[in-house]
C-alpha cells in the first residue's frame, strides 16, 4: 500500500472523482426533478476548493506564464467540445442559427449552450485564476502580519471579492469565487496547526447555521421567510449560496483528513490518475448526455441501462476530446518552438 504517488496528494484525487460523481449524479436527478439534486450539486464547490486548495501552495510561476498556461489549459479542451457542439446544434437543426454575437459569447464563456448551462464553471474558474497571483502576493504579505492582523486581512479580502462581484461584477458569482478562496486559504495555514484546527472549526460552524436556516426556510417551514426583516429576503439567495459554500469546504477538509490516513493500492492510484487526467473533460461534456438535446435519459425503458449508456458516452467523448486538446496543444507548441527557433536565427544572423 502507498499513500501518495510521486508527490501527489492522493487524496485530493479521491475527492475529485467524488467530486466528479457527485456532480453527474445531481444533473441525473435534475432532469428527474428531484429536490436532492442541489444538494449533490456541491460537487463543484467541492472542485473549486480543491483547486484553490492546490495552487495555494505554488508560488514558483511569474504572473503572466501562470496566468497564460492555466488559460490555455481551460479553454483549449473548452473549445474542443463547444465548437463541434455549434455545429451539431445547427446540423441537427437542434437551434436554427447563432448569431456572430452568440457565437462569440459561447467561445469566450459568457453564455452557454442550451442543455449545457454547467459551462458556467468555466469563467468563474478562469476568473479564479486571473486572481491568484494577486492572492499569492496578498497572502505572503498577510504571513508577514501579526496573527490578529493577518486574520483581519483574510476577512477583508473576503468581503472585497463578495462586494466587488455584487456591485462591479455581476457576472460572477462573488461565493462561487470565495469558494475558491477558502481553499487557497486551507492550504496556506496547514502548517499552522492551531490556526488551522480554529478555521476548520468557523466553517463547520457557518456550514450548520447557513444550511440549517436554508432547509427551515425552504422544506420546514416555507412560510417563515415573509416574517423577516427585509434585508433577509432580499439577501436570502445569498445566503443559500454561502450555505452551499460553507458545505462544500467542510466536506472537503472531512473528506481530505479522512483519505490522507489511509493507504492505496496500485491499481486504486491507476484508476485515480486516469480520473485526475479526464475529470474535467468529463465535466464539459457529461450534462449534454443528461440534460442536453443529446440526452439519453430516455434512449431505453430500463433507468439503470440509460445511466450506463450515458456513462459509457461521457467517458468515450472525454477520452476524445483529451486526445483532440493534447494533439493540438504539442501542435501549437511545436509550431511556437519553430517560430521562436527562426526568429531567433534572424536576430543572430542580422547581427
Amino acid at each position: 500500500m502507498r499513500t501518495e504517488a510521486a508527490g501527489k496528494d492522493t487524496a485530493i484525487s479521491l475527492i475529485r472523482a467524488i467530486a466528479m460523481a457527485m456532480i453527474i449524479t445531481c444533473h441525473i436527478l435534475q432532469y428527474l426533478d428531484m429536490e436532492l439534486a442541489w444538494w449533490f450539486n456541491v460537487g463543484v464547490q467541492i472542485f473549486l476548493c480543491i483547486s484553490g486548495y492546490l495552487y495555494g501552495s505554488r508560488r514558483e510561476q511569474p504572473c503572466f506564464t501562470f496566468v497564460g498556461k492555466q488559460f490555455c489549459k481551460i479553454l483549449l479542451d473548452y473549445w474542443v467540445v463547444i465548437v463541434p457542439a455549434m455545429v451539431l446544434y445547427m446540423v441537427f437543426n437542434v437551434v436554427d442559427t447563432f448569431t456572430v454575437g452568440e457565437m462569440a459569447g459561447y467561445i469566450v464563456g459568457y453564455d452557454t449552450l442550451p442543455g449545457g448551462g454547467h459551462l458556467w464553471y468555466v469563467p468563474i474558474i478562469l476568473f479564479c485564476y486571473l486572481l491568484t497571483p494577486l492572492m499569492q502576493s496578498f497572502f505572503d504579505y498577510c504571513e508577514k502580519r501579526s496573527p490578529i492582523g493577518r486574520w483581519m486581512h483574510y476577512l477583508a479580502a473576503f468581503l472585497v471579492v463578495q462586494t466587488a462581484c455584487y456591485y462591479f461584477f455581476p457576472y460572477f458569482n462573488g461565493a462561487w469565487i470565495n469558494c475558491y478562496l477558502f481553499g487557497f486559504l486551507l492550504r496556506r495555514v496547514s502548517s499552522l496547526r492551531n490556526q488551522a484546527k480554529a478555521l476548520n472549526v468557523c466553517i463547520f460552524v457557518l456550514a450548520i447555521a447557513l444550511n440549517s436556516v436554508q432547509i427551515a426556510v425552504d422544506y420546514i417551514n416555507p412560510g417563515a421567510i415573509e416574517i423577516l426583516p427585509d434585508v433577509f429576503i432580499s439577501h436570502y439567495g445569498l445566503l443559500c449560496n454561502y450555505a452551499h459554500v460553507s458545505l462544500g469546504v467542510s466536506s472537503f477538509i472531512c473528506m481530505h483528513n479522512f483519505f490522507s490516513k489511509i493507504g492505496y493500492c496500485d491499481g486504486a492510484l491507476r484508476v485515480l490518475g486516469l480520473s485526475d487526467k479526464y475529470s474535467y473533460d468529463v465535466y464539459l461534456v457529461h450534462q449534454f448526455y443528461i440534460l442536453g438535446p443529446a440526452s439519453l435519459m430516455e434512449a431505453t425503458p430500463c433507468f439503470l441501462v440509460n445511466v450506463l449508456l450515458i456513462i459509457a458516452a461521457t467517458f468515450v467523448t472525454a477520452f476524445a476530446v483529451n486526445i483532440v486538446s493534447s494533439r493540438v496543444r504539442k501542435l501549437v507548441t511545436w509550431f511556437s518552438t519553430k517560430h521562436l527557433g527562426a526568429t531567433n536565427q534572424l536576430k543572430s544572423n542580422s547581427k
